[in-house]
């Protein structure tokens, strides 16, 4: 996915468009995610249900 922003590998950002996760050279879109314990959901609806915060990181 093309974004102009910087960011480190495994920054999470979520806008209006998505849920994307920073790689070592680009972001990737999420379009499905599982928390640990829970079943697999669009990403979307993840983010109905929660805030991601600038800076958030996988792992």
């Amino acid at each position: 996915v093309e974004r102009n922003e910087p960011g480190t590998p495994g920054e999470l950002r979520a806008d209006g468009r998505g849920l994307f996760v920073r790689c070592g050279d680009g972001w990737l879109e999420l379009l499905e995610v599982q928390l640990e314990g829970r079943r697999r959901m669009r990403a979307a609806d993840l983010l109905n249900g929660i805030t991601i915060t600038t800076g958030e990181r996988l792992g």
